[in-house]
């Protein structure tokens, strides 16, 4: 796209734009000010004009908004993106724009459709896969709610989100979290495994994201429990442990740690299991627990 235009309609947008959303919301005559809008933008489209096709794009998204017809903005969103050759600037923008009505909806069949819209605009353009993913979690929120668990879940896990690189590493971790929630919702538990090698090493090392570290551990349990992975669970347990988030609270430590021990004393026997042993013998939140403290050392001198 060229980005000086053929011709610049910024000073009839100016002009056009604010006539017609008076006349759409102060007259009521909406699907007038939305023909006149698509004029306008078609010329705008055709000459070139890409700032000034945003801003109408985006304007007749407002209009429809602020005269509250949810079935025009429903379908103008739908027609403003399959128009020929349009930009991918503007149908970020528009899809963005409708987003940020999501939380003002009272209706949550209101809601949904528009989710469905906003979703079914955004299938299979990279330039908004970010909007998309975040569009895709909340229709899970809303079927989740519903009862609707196994839908949500396969409908979530459709997102390759480690593609999605236009999303911050907290928002990444915490989407794939939900993901293998949902997984184990479902009793799912080899794709919860699957799932859970998509969490980025490096941030669980991140003092930063203690709380996902927290979290993804505690999911793995769930996991590694339906295995009866016993030395796997207090791997988890040990981890969630050894954070400052547990470290710094001594009854959530102290509860930690108990289970982490029972964990460790049903695992095989093996030099794993005794260096452990060993190791949080010498942990001093062990002597608050005198009846952990005291099967230690039986262990120990076995």
């Amino acid at each position: 796209m060229s980005l000086k235009p053929d011709v610049d309609h910024s000073a009839e947008v100016d002009e056009l734009l604010p006539v017609n959303m008076d006349l759409a919301v102060k007259h009521g005559k909406l699907a007038e000010a939305v023909e006149a809008l698509m004029t306008l933008e078609k010329r705008c489209r055709l000459h070139n004009d890409w700032k000034s096709v945003d801003r109408v794009c985006v304007g007749i998204v407002q209009a429809c908004w602020q005269t509250k017809d949810l079935q025009a903005l429903n379908e103008n969103v739908v027609v403003l993106c399959k128009r020929r050759g349009q930009s991918k600037t503007a149908q970020t923008k528009l899809v963005q724009e409708a987003m940020s009505y999501l939380d003002s909806l009272e209706s949550e069949d209101a809601c949904t459709e528009l989710i469905k819209t906003l979703r079914n605009v955004t299938e299979g353009k990279i330039f908004v896969e970010l909007e998309r993913a975040r569009l895709t979690k909340r229709l899970c929120a809303i079927k989740e709610k519903a009862g609707e668990i196994k839908d949500a879940c396969d409908i979530l896990n459709e997102v390759q989100i480690e593609t999605v690189a236009s999303m911050e590493r907290r928002e990444k971790s915490e989407y794939v979290l939900e993901q293998m929630r949902l997984l184990l919702e479902i009793g799912d538990f080899t794709r919860t495994n699957i799932i859970s090698k998509k969490i980025n090493r490096k941030v669980l090392a991140d003092e930063a994201f203690e709380d996902v570290k927290i979290t993804f551990n505690q999911y793995m349990v769930r996991y590694h429990d339906h295995k009866n992975n016993y030395m796997d669970i207090f791997r988890c347990m040990n981890s969630i442990y050894n954070t400052a988030i547990v470290k710094n609270d001594l009854e959530r430590r102290t509860q930690v740690l108990k289970e982490a021990s029972s964990f460790l004393v049903l695992a095989p026997h093996d030099n794993e299991q005794n260096d452990f042993l060993h190791r949080i013998k010498e942990d001093a939140t062990l002597e608050k627990i005198p009846a952990y403290s005291q099967l230690y050392l039986s262990l120990i001198h076995i």
